[in-house]
């Protein structure tokens, strides 16, 4: 998928996602894994200290 990228940072995993279409405004939402940073065509996820779910990088898809 080459619009999205996975790193680590300080022993959290991030993830960097450009959509194709759909510009989002400037927000910001937590979810039971992750910290979600959205702004126009790009979203951040950043792990949370204790998920309270196992995390599954291929489950993101981009449909728009």
């Amino acid at each position: 998928m080459e619009n999205i990228s996975r790193k680590k940072i300080l022993g959290r995993s991030v993830i960097i996602r450009k959509r194709k279409h759909l510009v989002k405004p400037v927000g910001y939402s937590k979810g039971k894994c992750f910290h979600q940073f959205d702004s126009g065509l790009y979203t951040i996820y950043v792990e949370l200290d204790k998920p309270s779910k196992a995390i599954y990088f291929g489950s993101i898809d981009d449909q728009g």
